[in-house]
């Protein structure tokens, strides 16, 4: 570009030396304000015979001669630009070099990156034989934390921690120094520290039984208000999963995982923290661990309780696992509860392997509903699962301020029996408290004593053999089921729905034809359905004495009476399979003429 004076009509472009760079077509543009002008025609530059040496080009102003300025061509950038990319190369290599026998350090803890509270951990940075000093940086702070030389010709050091606390928690990374240069930093390690809060609960929805295919939904809840939880994965294999929590309005915050689908090739156990999300480091203790039973479909084993399934609280009882397979260990499961108790098979001399899981003394928790399972050491899937088994709890006592968990009892029972929540029950004088989380009960007299049922035997308590008894159990109070139990037997025993009649409710348990396997001592019970694992206090033993010649059993076809007028005979299996029979030929005949 040139600049022209207020009376000049024409602009000089000087090219101080003409070469293939500067031999090109060339156009020009004069501007006037506001507008340039229009392109002039096309002036081509061609270079011819040798290069000429030019001397410096110059202006006349007035009668002086300027030496005019050189300018910057295009070539001279393109110089510059190669120029600054060589040098940007050269200090990548530079700086290559300058850490090239500097390795990148290596950072963990032991045993654990998560540290309860109080106990010691180790932080480890390796990194070259040829470092002289190790910095630890915790994440937030510019200045090294920790600095440790190495002892001898080894390429590591330790930074130890005697007593974990929530100020110690973190991110950390470590660097070390040479002679000469500075190694990079190492990866993050976070720190944790556990055990600052209440541990949460962590159970398996529907049930920690799960079927090889199937999933299973894991819930992590606690009432401490966690806006997070992690769920760790025993076997190592995945990163814990941080997830965010559901809120609900009573402070109880949970939340849900799915898992699977399962298999049997591993052992499936996990555990779950809380923790805040303004401290990310610091989580609470860790919940109990939930290891999942893989279920197939092999033989399922046989369950009875010892000395039989109805106790009364105080009382000892013992399940007992027992299968014709040959299992090698045996596990335990009640519904809707957590653990899953294992026992090692034991070989009687019967010869058949089972397993005792001693309850100890029984209270009402104890009550419910409970299956066993089996597998070989050489496998991880377990059998399927034995004939449910119910535990009844009779008679528990009432005491200032009880607490029974009910957590089998659903929405529609707890509406039927509560009414509403925190109701109070004139007929009964019963009160009742409910939390929707834990589904616990406070209950003052739910079984009063005097309210027994009583068991009565008609005609009589003395019966012969073949011929038929009725046990009657009654109350004037509700009862939704009757149940009828033999001393010494230890199947489960014989329940009815109850029904009113003659302002009691009431139960009869028909027996016939009786044999001698019917005497004995029996007692019964009622129960509600709102807790159908909690028994009354029993009736008074009722003995029944089977003796006396066998009364023998008449026909089917009754004997005429001659002042009833004439009798029908009942029809017999006989007469109903020829009915049958006639029937079919009728049908074959019909489809037969049908064709016709």
């Amino acid at each position: 570009m040139s600049q022209l004076g207020p009376h000049e009509t024409e602009a000089r472009f000087p090219i101080t030396r003409v070469s293939d760079d500067t031999a090109r077509h060339y156009c020009c543009y004069y501007h006037e304000r506001p507008t340039w002008s229009q392109r002039s025609e096309f002036l081509e530059l061609v270079m011819t015979g040798t290069p000429v040496e030019i001397s410096p080009l110059t202006t006349e102003v007035g009668s002086q001669t300027v030496p005019t300025s050189q300018n910057y061509t295009v070539v001279n950038f393109v110089r510059m630009g190669l120029a600054g990319v060589v040098l940007l190369i050269l200090v990548v290599i530079l700086a290559k070099a300058w850490h090239k026998t500097l390795l990148k350090p290596i950072i963990w803890a032991e045993p654990s990156s998560v540290v309860t509270h109080g106990r010691p951990v180790s932080i480890w940075c390796q990194g070259s034989r040829k470092a002289r000093q190790y910095y630890l940086y915790q994440e937030g702070v510019r200045e090294p934390s920790r600095s440790e030389f190495p002892l001898g010709p080894g390429d590591k050091v330790k930074f130890s921690i005697l007593h974990m606390t929530d100020h110690l928690a973190g991110s950390y990374h470590c660097s070390y120094r040479s002679r000469k240069s500075w190694s990079v930093p190492s990866e993050t390690l976070d720190l944790v520290v556990t055990g600052m809060f209440n541990r949460p609960t962590l159970s398996a929805l529907p049930s920690p039984v799960v079927t090889s295919g199937d999933s299973v939904t894991l819930q992590c809840g606690s009432q401490q208000g966690f806006d997070r939880f992690i769920l760790c994965d025993e076997r190592g294999e995945h990163n814990p999963g941080r997830l965010n929590s559901q809120r609900q309005a009573d402070g109880w915050s949970q939340v849900l995982s799915t898992v699977g689908p399962v298999s049997p090739g591993h052992r499936w156990a996990y555990r779950c923290y809380g923790y805040f999300s303004t401290s990310p480091y610091v989580w609470s203790s860790s919940s109990d661990i939930l290891e999942l039973l893989i279920s197939g479909v092999s033989r399922k084993p046989f369950l009875s309780g010892l000395p039989g399934p109805v106790v009364g609280p105080g009382e000892t009882l013992t399940l007992q696992c027992c299968s014709d397979v040959g299992y090698d260990r045996f596990a335990l499961f009640k519904e809707w509860g957590h653990d899953l108790p294992q026992a090692r098979g034991q070989w009687p001399q019967a010869g058949l392997p089972q397993a005792d899981f001693p309850l100890g003394h029984i209270s009402s928790s104890h009550g419910g509903w409970y299956r066993c399972y089996g597998r070989h050491n050489l496998s991880s899937e377990w059998s399927a699962p034995s004939d449910p088994l119910d535990i009844l709890v009779a008679g528990e006592e009432p005491h200032p301020n009880p607490h029974f968990c009910f957590s089998w009892v659903s929405e529609w029972h707890l509406g039927v029996f509560l009414g509403m929540e925190g109701a109070e029950s004139k007929d009964r004088g019963t009160k009742m408290e409910f939390s929707p989380n834990t589904m616990d009960f406070s209950l003052l007299d739910l079984f009063p004593h005097e309210e027994a049922p009583t068991l009565s035997a008609h005609p009589g308590p003395t019966v012969a053999p073949g011929g038929n008894v009725t046990l009657r159990c009654q109350t004037r109070r509700l009862f939704d089921t009757f149940y009828l139990s033999k001393k010494g037997k230890t199947c489960p025993p014989l329940y009815l729905r109850s029904q009113y009649q003659d302002g009691k409710f009431q139960a009869s348990f028909l027996m016939n034809p009786v044999t001698l396997d019917h005497g004995g001592t029996h007692r019964c019970y009622g129960s509600l359905n709102s807790a159908p694992f909690l028994l009354s206090h029993p009736s008074d033993p009722l003995e029944l004495v089977v003796t006396g010649p066998p009364i023998p059993v008449t026909p089917s076809v009754q004997t005429q009476d001659p002042t009833s007028g004439p009798q029908l005979p009942d029809y017999t299996v006989e007469n109903l399979i020829r009915l049958g029979l006639s029937g079919l030929i009728l049908v074959v005949l019909g489809l037969l003429l049908f064709e016709a």
